[in-house]
C-alpha cells in the first residue's frame, strides 16, 4: 500500500481534452440515446441502430465535447461490450 500511495499526486485541474471529430461525436451520442432507450441494455442489433441513428434535431450541430480529466472516473472498454474490466479515476480528492 505504501508504494502505492507514494505515486498519488493531485491531478491537473486544468487538463481537459477536446473533441472535435464528428464521426467519435456522433457514435457516442448514437449510443448513449440507443441504450438510454433500451433501459441501460445494449439492444442486439446496436451496430445498425448507431448507423440509422439521427439527432433529435439533425439542423443542429454535434458540439465538440470537453472532458475535464481533472474530475473523472472512466470505463476502458474491453473485447466484449458491457464486460468492462477497468476503469481509471482522477479527480481532487
Amino acid at each position: 500500500m505504501s508504494a502505492w500511495a507514494d505515486g498519488i499526486e493531485p491531478s491537473n485541474d486544468e487538463e481537459v481534452i477536446r473533441i472535435e471529430d464528428q464521426d467519435a461525436i456522433r457514435y457516442h451520442r448514437a449510443f448513449n440515446d440507443i441504450v438510454a432507450k433500451n433501459g441501460g441494455t445494449p439492444p442486439d442489433d446496436l451496430d445498425a441502430q448507431i448507423e440509422a441513428w439521427q439527432p433529435d434535431n439533425p439542423d443542429e450541430p454535434l458540439l465538440p465535447v470537453e472532458i475535464n480529466l481533472g474530475h473523472m472516473c472512466a470505463y476502458l472498454f474491453g473485447e466484449t461490450l458491457g464486460q468492462e474490466d477497468e476503469a481509471g479515476c482522477k479527480g481532487q480528492v
